[in-house]
């Protein structure tokens, strides 16, 4: 019968809508419970696994192309780049400590009050950015076993470092927030995860401070300002290694967006939320240039908010192998 429902298509299920395998033998035999197929497939799509996938994979609108230049000073000195940076950390260090699953994704279901329920669901969310990064490699035929240490700039609570970690030999992490490192750090820990270092971003240097065969960064730029997104780029770039990737997410275009150091600084408050900025492609590509880049793929999707007010670009770059 069409609406019979079996271990087999328990599993199915989880291959086809969750994208990945039943975490045991035991909600194989719990989903039977739901007694047809029909049944099992509503509470999937009502599952915040589901939900959640659907939000980092939604199809985006286009912008249109004859949108006007924006007014961006991207360029600070390294006075105006530490007040920024430090502006940043204790933002972020204040929603670690009230909101830290939030903060990290910007869902309801995903506050304080809900976090209890929908943990692991946050949690198993970072394997699709891990699984778009393996499926860019395989784009540009490569594999993981071609980039032996990789660099996780912003990884926050640790939603995305282990499943890089089971991907790759070495995996180096950092991040602005003291509060969101200790998370994880404990999260890293409970995971078995040897492989990982963590490291506290300064400006001094991002957190970044040997070179690595791959860079890479999600949902974290956006959330600078655009002296600090270049400065963080430009330094990523110069440390990735001759034949080295970089792969990240950065807002490139906002309808009205417009940003000028000392206005900026002029209004920064303490009780500052989450804040959205934008670095421009003309320089992006600058700072890709001056560090012996090149673009292999630039893609736009929705992680900055929705289209077409706002272009959120993945980019992909390899930088040049020494002659």
């Amino acid at each position: 019968m069409a609406d019979e429902l079996t271990k087999d298509v328990v599993r199915m299920a989880y291959r086809l809508m969750l994208g990945r395998e039943p975490e045991n033998e035991q909600v194989v035999n719990d989903a039977l419970n739901y007694g047809s197929v029909s049944a099992m497939r509503m509470a999937f799509l009502r599952s915040d696994e589901f939900r959640t996938q659907l939000e980092v994979q939604r199809v985006p609108e286009l912008t249109p192309l004859a949108s006007p230049r924006l007014k961006v000073e991207w360029r600070a000195e390294e006075e105006d780049a530490a007040a920024l940076l430090s502006h940043v950390a204790r933002t972020w260090n204040r929603l670690g400590a009230e909101r830290p699953h939030w903060s990290v994704l910007s869902a309801d279901r995903f506050a304080p009050d809900s976090i209890d329920r929908t943990r692991d669901a946050f949690f198993r969310s970072g394997s699709w950015d891990r699984d778009v990064l393996l499926a860019v490699l395989r784009r540009a035929g490569l594999t993981p076993t071609d980039y032996k240490t990789v660099f996780e700039f912003g990884c926050g609570l640790a939603r995305v470092t282990p499943f890089l970690a089971e991907s790759f030999s070495r995996v180096l992490a950092c991040d602005v927030s003291s509060t969101h490192i200790s998370v994880a750090k404990d999260v890293l820990r409970e995971s078995g995860n040897s492989n990982v270092t963590v490291a506290l971003a300064t400006v001094k240097d991002f957190g970044m401070k040997a070179s690595f065969d791959l860079w890479f960064s999600r949902l974290v730029l956006q959330h600078n300002p655009p002296p600090i997104m270049a400065m963080v780029l430009r330094r990523a770039l110069t440390l990735l290694n001759p034949g080295g990737i970089a792969h990240f997410q950065i807002p490139t275009y906002a309808d009205g967006y417009r940003f000028q150091i000392s206005e900026y600084m002029s209004g920064l408050s303490s009780a500052a939320g989450i804040e959205m900025h934008v670095l421009p492609m003309p320089a992006i590509f600058e700072i890709l240039e001056a560090t012996g880049c090149q673009p292999l793929e630039v893609w736009q999707d929705n992680s900055a908010g929705d289209p077409p007010a706002w272009i959120s670009s993945v980019i992909t770059a390899r930088k040049r192998p020494a002659r």
